[in-house]
């Protein structure tokens, strides 16, 4: 983000360990359902903390797991926050994945970019193939984040190989509405190429195609288009 020429933005970061964790004791007891399981991962991730106090209030639930799950999107901060969340969920023994947290912030602070950092507990991720840190970047004024990833440490079972793995997506075009934003564009073409429109032909689109891969050869970018209104630039 800093060699794009982002000057403000936030890396928040934290576990799923411990929601995960969480829910596997609450649905185990019996209380719960894997509907249910799902529901607050989503919820989680749209980041609706009605939604998350509502599921946690369900009859038969232990009050502490549901005091975790209502206090647990408000933790954030800097290594307090990872504080804070162990004295939150010590009685319940959902301590290990904080082990790692606290040193990979440890790391961050290490190499002089906490200022970019926030340890931020709301951040959970609804995809269930997640197994320890995840983080997603944001930009002040953009309603969306930049990217987004962490660690996915038993995905590569599932294809007969056994690896630690992570990883992230990076959205570009929300990385230059960001730029744009902040008014950090490049004062060069680079982030806004000139490229010529090739209309296609709906009835016989082969044309199109073998003509912007003629552009394309020639180094021009070429933009297919069934859309007539939009001109060439």
């Amino acid at each position: 983000l800093k060699a794009c020429g982002l000057k403000d933005f936030t890396i928040a970061i934290c576990t799923v360990s411990v929601l995960r964790e969480l829910l596997d004791d609450i649905v185990g007891t019996g209380v719960a359902d894997e509907a249910w399981r799902q529901a607050i991962l989503e919820a989680f991730h749209d980041n609706n903390a009605v939604e998350v106090a509502r599921l946690a209030d369900v009859p038969g639930i232990d009050g502490r797991y549901s005091e975790v799950l209502g206090l647990l999107p408000d933790l954030r901060g800097g290594g307090d926050a990872i504080k804070r969340c162990r004295d939150l969920v010590a009685s319940l023994g959902l301590e290990a994945g904080l082990d790692q947290l606290e040193q990979t912030y440890a790391i961050i602070k290490g190499v002089g970019a906490e200022a970019y950092v926030s340890v931020d507990f709301s951040v959970m991720s609804g995809f269930d193939y997640y197994t320890g840190l995840v983080f997603e970047a944001y930009a002040p004024r953009l309603g969306v984040s930049l990217g987004s990833g962490g660690r996915y440490d038993r995905m590569l079972e599932a294809y007969g190989s056994k690896a630690p793995a992570a990883g992230f997506a990076f959205g570009l075009e929300r990385v230059m509405a960001a730029l744009m934003e902040q008014g950090a564009l490049p004062e060069n073409d680079i982030l806004r190429p000139e490229f010529a429109r090739v209309e296609v032909d709906t009835t016989d689109p082969a044309g199109a195609f073998v003509e912007a891969a003629r552009l394309r050869s020639e180094g021009i970018k070429a933009v297919l288009s069934t859309d007539p209104s939009v001109g060439s630039r």
